[in-house]
This record gives C-alpha cells, sequence and structure tokens, in this order.
C-alpha cells in the first residue's frame, strides 16, 4: 500500500489492495501491466479506514414472515424427529426379534458348516502336499546315503591301499635293516666305508671332494680352477 502512494498510482488500479505485478501508467518504457486479482480481500490486511468504525444495521424481516419461518422450522423438526424415532424402532425390531434372532442363528450354522467343510478341503490339499514332500525328503535322505556310503567305501580302500603300499615299501627296506646275525657285517663295512663330508657342490651340481679325500675318489673329481677355464 506505501507502495502505491509513494508511485501516486490511481485507486482504480489497485484492486482490493492486492501486491502489483508491475505497473507504471505515465512510464513510456512500459509494454504491458499485469494485476494479481483476489475474489475476497486477503486476510491479512486490515480493515479499510472508511469501514473501521462503521457498525451495519441489521436487518429486519416482517413479524409475519418471521412467525411463518419458525412455524415451519418447528413442523419440520417434528416431522424429522418423528421420522428418526420410527426408522430407530424398525430398526431395533429386525434386530432383537425372536424371527431375526433365529434367522440369524440359522445364518450362522450355515457359515459355520461352510467354514468346516472349506477348512477340511484346505487340509486335504496341504495334506496331499506334505505326503509329497515327505516322499521327496526321504528319497533325497536315500540318495544321500547312498551316496555318503559310497564316499566312505572309496575313502576306505584308499586307506587299504595306503597301509599297503606302506607295508610293501617296508617289507622291501626290511632287507636292509640290521639284525643279530648280519650285526659284525655292517659294523666291518661301516668301518672300511669312511664318508668325508669336505666337499662342495657348484651351480651345476657337480660335487668336489676335499682334501681328506682318499687318493682314488679325488682323482676322480676335476679341479674347480679347471672347470672355470674350460667353460670360459
Amino acid at each position: 500500500m506505501n507502495f502505491v502512494m509513494r508511485l501516486r498510482i490511481p485507486p482504480c488500479n489497485v484492486l482490493s489492495q492486492t501486491p502489483i505485478v508491475s505497473i507504471l501508467s505515465n512510464n513510456n518504457n512500459l509494454v504491458c501491466h499485469q494485476c494479481v486479482r483476489w475474489r475476497h480481500k486477503p486476510r491479512w490486511l486490515p480493515v479499510a479506514k472508511t469501514k473501521m468504525w462503521r457498525i451495519p444495521p441489521r436487518k429486519e424481516y416482517p413479524e409475519e414472515q418471521t412467525a411463518r419461518l419458525l412455524t415451519w422450522f418447528n413442523n419440520y423438526r417434528t416431522q424429522m424427529k418423528a421420522l428418526h424415532l420410527y426408522l430407530a424402532e424398525q430398526q431395533k425390531a429386525q434386530e432383537t426379534g425372536p424371527e431375526v434372532i433365529a434367522e440369524r442363528l440359522r445364518l450362522e450354522e450355515l457359515k459355520d458348516v461352510e467354514c468346516a467343510k472349506l477348512n477340511d478341503e484346505w487340509n486335504a490339499s496341504v495334506a496331499k502336499l506334505r505326503e509329497a514332500r515327505l516322499i521327496r525328503q526321504a528319497e533325497e535322505r536315500r540318495l544321500k546315503i547312498e551316496a555318503d556310503l559310497i564316499e566312505s567305501e572309496r575313502k576306505r580302500l584308499e586307506k587299504i591301499q595306503e597301509i599297503e603300499e606302506v607295508v610293501r615299501r617296508e617289507k622291501e627296506l626290511s632287507s636292509t635293516f640290521i639284525t643279530r646275525e648280519n650285526i659284525d657285517v655292517a659294523i666291518e663295512k661301516a668301518l672300511n666305508e669312511t664318508v668325508d663330508f669336505n666337499y662342495c657342490i657348484d651351480l651345476k651340481g657337480n660335487i668336489y671332494k676335499g682334501l681328506r679325500a682318499r687318493p682314488e675318489v679325488a682323482s676322480e673329481n676335476p679341479l674347480p680352477e679347471k672347470m672355470e677355464a674350460e667353460s670360459g
């Protein structure tokens, strides 16, 4: 409102004191103007100054018209009340009468019979499904047991083969065991065959005996310097 008063816009361009989007009557650069129109006065605007202390006069109706309207209203209220009471009594009679109660019991019994029949049908269908499921589970269990038995038998045979292989190797090695009969021969052999651990191995796997080896063993092995010269 202050914006409108500051621009001195004519009151005809302000509808119900609503905000103006763009309006400038004396501007040549104005292309168009648009107003936001309200069906009623906005609630956030105060009372107009011309209506601030004005009390609107109360409308006066003729006494005959008022009496006639009051009579019609009383008659209408009495008739509607009687109609409501009648409908309430009819509804109560339909709900609490002996015939109604007997019919209701009969309908409930029929409903119970239908529910029991439907329950039996459901139980039968569920029993068929359960039997099929039990048969399938029994077959799966039988197949699993057979597979487990076959696997256990295979493992048992493998274990027996491993044991037999170990026994065979031990029997082959038993010929080298030292017994009471050949202990003298084993002692003499151990004394005659001395082992020299003073040797080295190159990257190619050649073994070079040490200086304390027996002459026949040391002469059979080439010297490292000679091999390096040949490889170079």
